[in-house]
């Protein structure tokens, strides 16, 4: 995962890369994440978490994205979407 260097109160942009064989490789993932984090799943495959708060200032409230790589169009696409409150 390679943070491309444009960042924003959104977050910044990262883009993950597919080694397809020798130094040739195919963009799998691009997206404007914040607090990201690799996961690794039970099937081997990497799954990417994003933790953005709802709320300005408030860490209490996270809106979390998860995306998981489809093996059928070799791209990243979102999983599940939800908001998060910790009370």
């Amino acid at each position: 995962m390679l943070n491309m260097g444009a960042c924003g109160t959104g977050g910044c942009v990262y883009a993950v890369f597919l080694n397809q064989y020798y130094n040739k490789y195919k963009l799998v993932f691009e997206d404007y994440l914040k607090s990201p984090e690799l996961i690794e799943e039970e099937n081997g495959y990497l799954s990417i978490k994003s933790y953005e708060e709802v709320e300005a200032y408030n860490p209490s409230k996270l809106h979390v994205s998860k995306f998981k790589f489809d093996t059928k169009r070799d791209y990243f696409i979102l999983d599940t979407s939800y908001i998060f409150i910790d009370e």
